[in-house]
This record gives C-alpha cells, sequence and structure tokens, in this order.
C-alpha cells in the first residue's frame, strides 16, 4: 500500500461533460475549488478521478450506492469518440500515473487501462492499483470521496446501509464481513440436520428390513399358493425347478423343430436371473414357432381360401346359368340366322307398304284438287272437258266418284300407315332381341364360362386335384373342408398338450423365482443389518462426531469475532470520539446538543448533552443532520490516523441544506482537515466559495466553470 498519496493533476478528454480538447487541472494545492453552476462540468470533474481509479466499478448503483447511477453512467461523451483521463498522483516515494480509456465503435465499446507506480513498472489490471491504494471502490466513497447521497447513508438510511458506511469509516468492513459470515452459518440447524438425517438413515434402514421381511412372508404365502412347502425356500428347490423346466423346455423345443440354445439349469441364487432371463426367451419363441400353431395357420387359411373360391365359383355358376336360360328365352322364337332373316322380311314388308303409300299420297292432291275445282262450278250438270284427261265429263256425277275414291284411298292409306308401324315395333324388337342374344354368345356366356373354369382350376389346385367339367365341384370341395376341420381339430389338441408343457415350465419358473426373491430379500436383511456393524457406518458416527466439534469452533469463533468486532468498534471511536465532536462543535452551535455520539450496539448518531441522548434523525433538521454526517465523514475519513492510502479527501457539493453560518463553520473546519489532507471541493454555492475564500488559511486554488459547450466542454478559468 502507498502512503501519502496526494493528488497532483488530472487531465481530461471525451469523458461525460468534457468534450474533444484536453483539459488539465493542477491540483497540488492543499485545497482545490471547483466553482460552477449547474451543467457546468463540477461533478465531471470529480467522476473524472473516481473512474480513473475504479473504472466501471464506480459508474453503477452496485459499488457506490448512489441512486443517481442506478442506470449507470455515460462515459463517453455524445460528441467524441472515446474518453481518456490520466491521473497524476505523488507518494513519498516518487510519481504514479492513472491512465483510463474507453472507446466506441457503433455499440461496440473497448476498454483500456494502465498505471506506472513509484518505481516505473507498468501495470494493466485493476486489482493491482486497488491493492496499491488499499481500498475497494465502495471504501474510496465513504473515505475518500463524500457524495452528497453518502451523507445522508451515515445518518438517515436503514440500519444495514448505515452501518456499512459507518464500518468503511471505521476500517472494519472486513471484520463485519467475517462476522456476518459466520453469523449466517446455523451451528444449531447445522447439528439438528445431522442428527435428523442419522435417525432418518436409522430409520430408513429399519423400514427396509421390516420391509424385506413383509416381502419374505408375502412370497412364502404366494409360494404355498403355488404348491411350495413350507420347507421349499432354499438354494436346492432353485436348482432342482430349474433343471426340471429346463429339461421340459429342451423337451418342447426338440418336438418342435426349433434350435432353442441350451439352458443350463441354475446353480442357485447367484446365476438364476440370467437363467430367468434364457428361460423366458425360449419360451417366447415356443409359443410363436410351435407345431401346433404352424398346422393350424396353415388349415385355417386353406379353409378361408376354399370357402371364399367356393363362393366365388357358385356366383359365377349361377350367373353362367342365369345367362344361358336368357339365351334359350332368347332363341324360344329362332336362333339368331331365323331372327335375322325374320327382321330383313319386316323391312322388306315395310318398304312395299311405304311405296304404296307414297304412290296414294302422290294422287289423293290430285284428286282433292278436281273436287275442288268441280265443286266451283255453276253448271255442274253439263258436259264439259276433264280438266285432267281432257274427256267429255259431267261434273256432278264425276264428283261422286272422285269423292267415293278419295274416301277409299284414304282408307286404304291409313291401313297401310298402321300396318307400316307394327312393322316397325316388330323390326326394333327384332333388333334388341338379335343384339342381346349376340353379346350373350359372343363376350358374356365365354366370360362366364372362363371365370367358372379359372375358379374351378383354381380350386383343383387348392384340393390338389384336377376337376373335369364332369365333377361336382361343391361336393369335393365340402369333403375337403370336413377334412381341415378334423386336422383343426388335432392340431388343437397337440397345440394343447404344447401349452400346457410351456404352462407347466412356466409354473416351474414361477415357483424358482419366488423363492429366489424370498432368499435374495433374505440376504438383503442381512446386509441392512451389517451396516450398523460396518467401517463404513463407523466413519459416518466420527464424521458427525467432527461435524459437532466443527460447529462449536464456529459458534466460538463468531463469539470471539463479534466480541473483537465489539471491542474495534469501542476502540476506533474512542480514537475518534474527542474528534467527531470537536468538528461538530465546529459546524453546529446548539445550546441543547452540544455534541453527538455513535452507539456501537445500534449504529445510530445520537445528539447529547449532559446524559441526555436521542437520535439525531429523530428531531435534527436537514441541515443539522449534514452537519453531524460532515463532523463523522471528516473525522473518520479525514483523520491522518488513518494507515496509508490516499491522503486527500473529494467532497461534492457539501453544503446541501446549510445556511449561511453552517457554511461559514464548515469553511473553518476544511481549513482545520486540510492541515492533515489534501481537499477537492466541487460547489455551486457561492456563500460557501466566499466562507472559503475568506476562512481557508492555507494555499488554495479556485476553477471557475462557466458555459458548458457540447463539443468542447466546459470552459474553465483558474484565480
Amino acid at each position: 500500500m502507498a502512503q501519502g498519496l496526494r493528488l497532483k493533476e488530472v487531465s481530461i478528454k471525451g469523458f461525460r461533460g468534457y468534450g474533444d480538447e484536453e483539459r488539465t487541472l493542477d491540483l497540488t494545492a492543499p485545497v482545490t475549488i471547483l466553482f460552477g453552476g449547474n451543467r457546468s462540468g463540477k461533478s465531471s470533474t470529480l467522476n473524472a478521478i473516481e473512474w480513473a481509479l475504479y473504472g466501471k466499478e464506480v459508474t453503477g448503483k452496485g459499488a457506490t450506492g448512489i441512486v443517481e447511477r442506478k442506470r449507470g453512467w455515460l462515459v463517453v461523451n455524445r460528441a467524441c469518440e472515446s474518453a481518456r483521463v490520466k491521473l497524476v498522483m505523488s507518494s513519498q516515494e516518487g510519481e504514479i500515473a492513472v491512465t483510463r480509456k474507453s472507446s466506441k465503435t457503433g455499440r461496440k465499446k473497448t476498454e483500456a487501462f494502465s498505471f506506472v507506480d513509484e518505481k516505473g513498472n507498468e501495470h494493466e489490471e485493476d486489482v493491482d492499483l486497488w491493492k496499491f491504494l488499499g481500498l475497494e471502490a465502495r471504501d474510496f466513497m465513504s473515505l475518500v470521496y463524500l457524495h452528497q447521497e453518502v451523507i445522508r447513508d451515515i445518518v438517515v438510511s436503514e440500519p444495514s446501509v448505515r452501518r456499512a458506511a459507518l464500518d468503511r469509516l471505521l476500517g472494519i468492513s472486513d471484520l463485519r464481513t467475517l462476522y456476518e459470515s459466520l453469523k449466517r452459518i446455523r451451528v444449531r440447524d447445522y447439528e439438528k440436520r445431522t442428527e435428523q438425517i442419522y435417525r432418518e438413515l436409522e430409520r430408513e434402514l429399519e423400514a427396509r428390513s421390516r420391509s424385506y421381511e413383509e416381502r419374505i412372508e408375502a412370497l412364502r404365502e404366494k409360494g404355498v399358493e403355488k404348491g411350495l412347502k413350507g420347507d421349499s425356500f432354499t438354494e436346492e428347490t432353485i436348482v432342482d425347478l430349474s433343471a426340471k423346466a429346463a429339461d421340459l423346455l429342451g423337451s418342447l423345443a426338440r418336438e418342435a423343430g426349433i434350435g432353442a440354445p441350451e439352458l443350463k439349469a441354475a446353480g442357485g441364487t447367484e446365476d438364476f436371473a440370467d437363467y430367468e432371463r434364457r428361460a423366458k426367451e425360449v419360451i417366447r419363441r415356443l409359443r410363436g414357432e410351435n407345431p401346433g400353431t404352424v398346422s393350424q395357420r396353415g388349415l385355417i387359411d386353406l379353409r378361408e381360401r376354399l370357402n371364399r373360391a367356393i363362393s366365388e365359383y357358385e356366383s359365377a355358376a349361377k350367373e353362367l346359368e342365369d345367362l344361358k336360360r336368357e339365351k334359350e328365352e332368347l332363341e324360344s322364337s329362332g336362333d339368331l340366322e331365323v331372327l335375322r332373316a325374320r327382321k330383313e322380311e319386316y323391312i322388306a314388308r315395310r318398304k312395299e307398304l311405304d311405296q304404296r303409300l307414297r304412290r296414294i299420297n302422290a294422287r289423293l292432291p290430285v284428286v282433292s284438287a278436281t273436287i275442288d275445282y268441280l265443286s266451283e262450278l255453276e253448271d255442274k250438270s253439263s258436259r264439259i272437258p276433264c280438266p285432267a284427261c281432257e274427256q267429255e265429263v259431267v261434273p256432278e256425277s264425276l264428283m261422286e266418284r272422285l269423292r267415293a275414291v278419295r274416301e277409299e284411298m284414304g282408307e286404304e292409306v291409313e291401313g297401310l300407315g298402321k300396318e307400316s308401324e307394327d312393322l316397325s315395333k316388330k323390326v326394333k324388337g327384332l333388333e334388341g332381341d338379335i343384339r342381346r342374344l349376340e353379346e350373350l354368345v359372343e363376350r358374356r356366356i365365354p366370360e362366364s364360362e372362363g371365370k367358372a373354369r379359372s375358379l374351378r382350376e383354381s380350386i383343383g389346385e387348392m384340393l390338389g386335384s384336377t376337376i373335369t367339367d364332369a365333377d361336382d365341384v361343391r361336393k369335393m370341395v365340402r369333403d375337403r373342408l370336413m377334412e381341415i376341420e378334423k386336422g383343426l381339430d388335432e392340431a388343437r389338441k397337440v397345440l394343447e398338450r404344447y401349452n400346457e408343457g410351456i404352462a407347466s415350465a412356466e409354473e416351474m419358473l414361477e415357483q424358482a423365482g419366488i423363492v429366489y426373491e424370498a432368499l435374495d430379500a433374505k440376504k438383503k436383511i442381512e446386509v441392512i443389518r451389517a451396516i450398523s456393524s460396518s467401517p463404513e457406518w463407523r466413519s459416518m458416527n466420527e464424521a458427525r462426531d467432527r461435524l459437532n466439534l466443527m460447529l462449536d469452533g464456529v459458534e466460538k469463533a463468531r463469539d470471539s469475532v463479534e466480541a473483537a468486532l465489539r471491542e474495534k468498534v469501542r476502540e476506533r471511536l474512542e480514537e475518534a470520539g474527542e474528534r467527531i465532536r470537536e468538528y461538530y462543535r465546529i459546524l453546529v452551535e446548539r445550546p441543547d446538543f452540544e455534541s453527538i455520539t455513535i452507539n456501537p450496539d445500534d449504529d445510530e448518531v445520537y445528539a447529547s448533552s449532559d446524559g441526555d441522548a436521542e437520535k439525531v434523525v429523530s428531531f435534527f433538521n436537514q441541515g443539522d443532520m449534514n452537519c453531524a454526517a460532515l463532523s463523522i465523514f471528516l473525522a473518520l475519513g479525514g483523520s491522518a490516523s488513518r494507515e496509508g492510502g490516499p491522503c486527500f479527501i473529494i467532497l461534492d457539493d457539501p453544503s446541501q441544506s446549510l445556511d449561511a453560518e453552517q457554511k461559514r463553520r464548515l469553511a473553518r473546519l476544511i481549513d482545520k482537515v486540510s492541515t492533515e489532507r489534501q481537499v477537492l471541493l466541487a460547489t455551486m454555492d457561492g456563500e460557501l466559495l466566499q466562507s472559503l475564500q475568506e476562512e481557508v488559511s492555507r494555499a488554495k486554488v479556485v476553477y471557475r466553470l462557466g458555459e458548458w459547450d457540447p463539443q468542447s466542454g466546459p470552459s474553465i478559468m483558474r484565480e
């Protein structure tokens, strides 16, 4: 750890409020004041120093506890590509230069860090610097850097936060951490749990032993039900039953013609599980490949095929019979030749009738026209030339004859038409009969005969014989089906005998298995009972005893650390008590409570006077509470008695809630502290600045930070 570290200078570029122009501030004076309004770069300057020393550790709330950093800092100025801070410090042995840089390319960020110690050695690990400083980031934020929120932590925060802040100020954080770690070890819970596990293990062993005994009893009862005697639960029984089952299964395998693997009898419980597995495999094969089953499958298949084939054959035979009957009915009035000749005869007769009708129909218009002509004559009794033949005719008598002729012609046309229509119907009927008869003779009957013949041949193949047209297929099939039923009956008998043999072997295997399980359970009981006297059990007992001794040691260690912690707190508070009271009296003038103390039992800050004490948080105004916190911080953090590490303190806006008189008093206290510690202070409070200029007697430098530009950063003027 370095001795007497003081600030010398800081160079900042592109960091937070600083722009792309590097700015260097001389910090060698005993007191350096950064003065300016909001957004002038004061906090950025202080942040640059802590970032140079601790990097990511201080950019969020985690290590600092500062709420405003909850979402993290924006390290690199938005207008810049990178941020760089170089901090130079001095010690009794020389200078220390710390450089930290952060660059951004799109969303990618890169970090670089190094520091050179007093001997010129370069380091690139943060932890090397922290060891050199003798402070972690959280300690730095309590002992060196007094942020506005840290002031509240000392007085008004929750007990755990307040205790942590005071621990760091008192330099007992590590001791407190050790105590809390030991305190979290619930010794009695461990002892209780150890004993519980031990008893649970004993109960588990007893329960398992009892379970196996009950299992043995149940197996004996089951064995009796399966035909075993009470004295049969021995190794010899397993050997005997497994041998009988093996012989029987071998005999069945030979009967079935199965090349099953040789099955040797079990020699006892040691190899019974393997024997049982192999025996079950043989049984599985015997059930799947036994001769009765094979024979049955073949006969059942043949029966199904014959039934299906005879059904199809009978259907085909009936179809053929129906087609032949239909052919006979169609040929009842003549065969195809006769029907075709008759059709031609009817067609010829219809043509003859059609010719006569055409002749009559040709004459009828002439006769009708002549009648119409004659009926229009006025003189129908005088002879005139016939309009058709030019012979002399009497119109009246000619009209009479023509009307009679027309009537005869009409009757003849009607008769001829009816006869022609009847002939057309007969021709159409003959055509349908001829087409159907042609279909039957030329296609349907030959196809049906072919189908019946094919089925007959297929049945013949099934029966193993040739079937001719003279054979009764139905009878042949019926006879064979009767033979199949007899064969199936015989196969069932073979299968029953076969399955009885397998069942007998399975029964022996089951009996042997019951004996095996009972003997195995008995062995497990012996193993369980041997556990309590085993070396492992003794080792467990010894381990339990050692654990109890260790737990007793933890309790003693915790009590010792607690006593040491209390003693250390009292010692440190006694050492700093007068300094705290002195600083408090400098800052606060209260006639009712002239002093403050820290109670080591509850870590509360009390205001006291003539033996009377009250928590400051319960009645102090905000200004007085801030003064109390400043007194504690400056007395403990700024004490020259703190060994090694930074010999400077940083105050960020320490005058919040202070009135003008308290600010002047604070300036006097800072003057006093600056005789022991270098002071770097940032404020926007003009009254505090004036008080500092008037009250601080040591050399001081004031930097006025003015207008701020996003590109170039703050304007800085040194006074």
